[in-house]
């Protein structure tokens, strides 16, 4: 199976909202479009009128290692979704994820997330919001494909970096100043962070570690009891 990936380029972004519209058309209305993709107006601020937000879609995601019923999982093309069927609402997800990028919906007590439009890319489309974007803010297809145009337009930028390539499959093209300012917004960081999924690794290895305490201490306690037990019916008690 093919990996994707999207590149994002803010600087071409013109706010129309074309790619929201497209995103709630496709995914039937489950939830509210900005649950999946959203434009935020930063005023022409380092140059940036607008830029589109939603999932990065994490190689090696911190919500998939937080998700105790296993509704959150990382697909082959890259994609990272939650399947409804299985999601029970813990929000574990949600503080996991170190961009924000997953919201829980009280009405239907589920979590919700860009996913890539992982059933229309397999049928050979584009996620729709790329489809519906005039101005190519967002391009989408082979992972490799996608890293090589995104370099060359970071080279092309003064003080132009790729953000975040190897770490996640949606990728931005900014300046500098364009990703302090997106920094403030608390949309990225100055790099990827990695500590979220330190913390889910420790909880994950807590977790077995309690298992594993438990399971010992049961253990112990059928052995004492079987030689309590002994020793009782041997008149020793």
């Amino acid at each position: 199976m093919n990996k994707y990936a999207m590149l994002i380029d803010p600087s071409k972004c013109i706010g129309c909202n074309l790619c929201v519209e497209a995103c709630e058309k496709a995914h039937g209305g489950l939830a509210p479009a900005s649950y999946y993709t959203w434009i935020i107006d930063l005023k022409g601020y380092a140059g940036l009128s607008y830029a589109p937000v939603h999932c990065l879609h994490c190689e090696d995601p911190p919500c998939v290692k937080a998700c105790p019923s296993g509704a959150m999982r990382k697909l082959e093309n890259g994609a990272v979704i939650v399947d409804h069927e299985l999601c029970i609402g813990c929000s574990f997800c949600i503080s996991s994820c170190p961009f924000n990028r997953i919201h829980y919906d009280p009405e239907s007590r589920l979590v919700y997330k860009c996913d890539l439009c992982y059933e229309r890319i397999g049928g050979g489309k584009k996620p729709a919001c790329v489809e519906a974007c005039p101005y190519e803010a967002k391009l989408f297809g082979d992972y490799e494909e996608m890293l090589k145009i995104g370099k060359e337009r970071a080279e092309k930028l003064k003080g132009g970096l790729l953000v975040y390539p190897g770490e996640t499959v949606v990728l931005y093209v900014l300046t500098r100043d364009q990703l302090n300012l997106l920094k403030a917004e608390y949309v990225l960081e100055e790099a990827y962070p990695s500590r979220s999924r330190s913390l889910m690794d420790l909880m994950k290895y807590s977790r077995i570690g309690v298992a594993v305490l438990f399971a010992g201490s049961i253990i112990y306690f059928v052995n004492w009891r079987k030689k309590r037990m002994s020793k009782i019916s041997e008149g020793e008690g």
